[in-house]
């Protein structure tokens, strides 16, 4: 088992974190560190720190190396389902979406984000009969950079008769 290193703290900021890994580092012990951190000469030195400490989560470069990943659902009944979900203190940017749906009849689809709680649409519902790919991002969602955190669950719905669905969701983190 590797020993932990610790350097010896320089201000309140490491005092206050002293007890974290950068793993587990999270937004609230972040937030924790900025609240009272006035933008004065007298804390360069606490502003350095909280920067440097914040480093481990941030990526000022685009995304983590080796964080693209795709998350696939394949419904086989209609209904809601949780898509993806941030772990505590992540961070990640939506790249692309895709979903094909083989039906030989009529469905509905859908895409909704779940924020603290307050559950919005973000595609409108959309409605075919037969084979058809839907929700490439050229089409739907993202039509823009969109970050998803801890706080949104992203769900995505299906109704109607279909014989498949394949879901893809491709995501990179971002912290």
């Amino acid at each position: 088992m590797s020993k932990q290193l610790r350097r010896e703290l320089t201000s309140r900021a490491f005092e206050l974190v002293k007890d974290k890994t950068a793993a587990t580092l999270t937004v609230e012990d972040y937030d924790e560190l900025a609240k009272n951190a006035y933008l004065e000469k007298g804390n360069v030195e606490l502003l350095k720190d909280i920067d440097l400490i914040s480093q481990s989560k941030q990526s000022s470069s685009g995304p983590k190396a080796g964080s693209m990943k795709t998350v696939r659902i394949e419904p086989t009944d209609t209904g809601k389902a949780t898509w993806f979900r941030p772990g505590s203190g992540e961070v990640w940017m939506v790249e692309a979406v895709s979903v094909v749906v083989t039906s030989g009849a009529s469905f509905t689809c859908y895409v909704t984000l779940t924020i603290d709680g307050v559950e919005s649409p973000i595609t409108q519902v959309l409605s075919k009969s037969g084979n058809t790919v839907l929700l490439e991002s050229d089409f739907g969602w993202p039509t823009s950079t969109s970050y998803i955190d801890e706080n949104v669950t992203v769900s995505f719905g299906i109704n109607g008769s279909f014989t498949d669905c394949d879901a893809d969701l491709i995501l990179s983190r971002r912290r």
